[in-house]
């Protein structure tokens, strides 16, 4: 039984990432999940004394909050699928509490071991981005096409095309779903130059602005934080080192083709965001981005007083726009492509409060341990702004932050001394 849970840890971390995984139009996460938490209650069997003792309070709340936005969202007049959208993401939401709850109560060596096949699984994302380029380049062939909708037939779509091409998503249908997984493990190699430049790049190649401004944010701060712990020779050092191998990349960038890429995002984002307020054809996706800001207030008067309280239950916020806006009419139940506006409107004030103060505690006490959950952090808030992004495998890893955080450990590194001082977290 040690050795299974010892493997079903490791396995859960490594297709945590892979978010293009479904059975029977039910995420693989969640399946995943389920069985984690037989595991452990078999594995820990007489061992758990089942109690909210030292468990994380400001989730307990929000989590009472997203039952009562459900209740709210169920018994509102509304489609019968909507109400039955609101349901399934608070049975989801179970789930993955009942996650957090247990995990609080192992030891360091189950989050260790999580982690270690999160790292494997993140680096194997960027990789097969590129194989997804390469492919298409030579042969025109969608892979994630070919596996997970005409052979698997996991998804009904898998791939995300731009003007007719095809970018790279990765173990995911769309970029911006690519966007965390690339954050997240620029963080975990933070140290590894090699595969930091392939996310860079990758960055780049998804042709979105989420991806592409999420891992602007690491490089930025990353050279923030390393030139300031620097002493004045040091400093002096790595200017100059970081001039050579910034000419070198450049000299590289241009003539692989690549420097023009990274010039025409920037000035595609540039483009966006300059004509964000006008609806056409090429810039749609913008035009609804900043609708979901400045509309607010019009789906606020239209609201009453518990649904701007508490929400109209978890992925329920597209419905706000459709029936106040006509958006996206006829469509099956859908979220609004930004974190905050969807927290807001599914959740309501009190949650999306709560959410927030959730995860700027980490960042606060983070910043303490490890630069990278600055980094990581303020990178995700950002692209909260412009994606929804906080998938299920989002709030396990952020789950196993808050504990590591908790317990004053680095989540990024596990080099040998982390693993061994992982191994005395025991809480039970």
């Amino acid at each position: 039984m040690k050795a299974l849970y010892k493997y079903y840890l490791f396995l859960y971390g490594f297709l945590m990432p892979m978010y293009i995984l479904f059975i029977k139009g039910t995420s693989f996460i969640y399946l995943l999940s389920v069985g984690l938490i037989v595991i452990v209650v078999v594995y820990n069997c007489g061992k758990i004394k089942y109690s909210l003792k030292k468990q994380d309070g400001v989730y307990i709340v929000f989590f009472l909050v997203t039952l009562f936005s459900t209740i709210i969202g169920i018994l509102f007049s509304r489609p019968d699928q909507w109400k039955w959208q609101a349901f399934v993401f608070f049975a989801y939401s179970v789930v993955l509490f009942a996650i957090y709850y247990f995990l609080q109560r192992e030891s360091g060596f189950a989050i260790a071991r999580i982690v270690s096949g999160l790292r494997i699984g993140l680096l194997v994302n960027v990789i097969y981005g590129y194989v997804q380029v390469l492919l298409d380049k030579l042969f025109r062939l969608d892979i994630n096409d070919l596996i997970f909708v005409k052979a698997l037939k996991m998804v009904n779509t898998s791939s995300h095309y731009h003007f007719g091409k095809l970018v790279p998503s990765g173990f995911t249908w769309h970029p911006g779903a690519y966007a965390p997984i690339l954050v997240t493990a620029y963080c975990m190699f933070y140290d590894n130059f090699l595969v930091k430049a392939m996310i860079i790049g990758m960055a780049f190649l998804t042709k979105s602005s989420t991806c592409s401004v999420g891992v602007v944010i690491c490089v930025l701060l990353e050279g923030f934080f390393r030139i300031r712990k620097a002493d004045l020779k040091v400093q002096i050092r790595t200017m100059i080192t970081l001039s050579v191998v910034l000419i070198a990349a450049s000299v590289v960038a241009v003539k692989s083709g690549l420097i023009s890429l990274a010039v025409s995002e920037i000035e595609r984002v540039f483009s966006r965001v300059q004509t964000a307020n006008v609806y056409v054809a090429d810039n749609f996706s913008t035009y609804y981005h900043v609708r979901y800001y400045l509309g607010i207030g019009k789906i606020a008067s239209h609201a009453n007083i518990l649904q701007i309280l508490f929400g109209i239950g978890g992925g329920c916020s597209g419905y706000a726009f459709m029936r106040v806006f006509d958006q996206y009419v006829g469509m099956p139940p859908w979220d609004v492509e930004s974190q905050v506006i969807a927290d807001l409107i599914s959740y309501g004030v009190i949650g999306f409060v709560l959410l927030s103060v959730w995860m700027i505690r980490a960042v606060k006490r983070g910043s303490k341990i490890d630069n990278r959950y600055t980094i990581f952090f303020l990178s995700v808030f950002t692209m909260f702004l412009t994606y929804n992004i906080r998938f299920s495998w989002v709030l396990v890893f952020l789950f196993l932050i808050q504990i590591s955080i908790k317990k004053r450990v680095s989540i990024w590194g596990l080099s040998d001394k982390e693993k061994k001082r992982a191994l005395d977290w025991y809480t039970i």
